[in-house]
């Protein structure tokens, strides 16, 4: 008897014509978070934490990437009353464990965890502020030290139920991430 077998199916790897600029594929991928940590968001941060494996299931299992995923809260200007262990504010990455990688023992569960911070912080919910602050100094290379990586791909993820009230335009946060990335958009 013959067995059909469906023939294999060849995924061709797509480049974009840069200009005769060399592409090449970086496996490192900083992820961050920023989580509006007011009082309104609870619904949220529960929504969130429990569905946040639909969105990680593939990063978290792929052996190809090299991924570090953080947490920073909307808060710039007031310390979380009663705070829980890990807490965290002005840009310092939230959680006992500061970020997930590949290695992170249970990481599935401390980013679910890291993902609700809770709705004790500020009711001026601040998004592009907490972002610099984490990626430079002091915090760059104190608190949040070994999460960023300058040579690997950024991307920032906003879960909020407001507008950025941050001392920073858009386009401002914009240049921002270009210039900490030496150009490279």
């Amino acid at each position: 008897s013959t067995k059909l077998v469906p023939p294999q199916l060849v995924k061709k790897e797509r480049v974009k014509n840069t200009g005769g600029n060399k592409v090449t594929f970086n496996r490192a991928v900083d992820i961050l978070f920023v989580v509006d940590d007011s009082g309104s968001m609870d619904v949220h941060q529960t929504n969130l934490a429990k569905n946040v494996d639909l969105f990680t299931q593939n990063i978290l299992t792929n052996q190809i990437l090299d991924y570090h995923i953080g947490v920073v809260t909307s808060n710039m200007d007031s310390e979380p009353w009663n705070p829980p262990p890990g807490s965290a504010w002005k840009g310092e990455l939230w959680g006992t464990t500061k970020w997930v990688e590949r290695n992170t023992p249970g990481g599935a569960g401390i980013l679910k965890t890291n993902l609700k911070p809770g709705t004790n912080g500020s009711g001026s919910e601040m998004f592009f502020t907490p972002v610099e602050a984490a990626l430079t100094p002091p915090l760059v290379n104190g608190k949040n030290a070994g999460f960023y990586r300058p040579d690997a791909y950024l991307v920032v993820i906003f879960l909020t139920d407001a507008e950025d009230q941050s001392n920073m335009s858009a386009q401002a946060f914009y240049d921002f991430l270009v210039r900490l990335k030496g150009g490279d958009r």
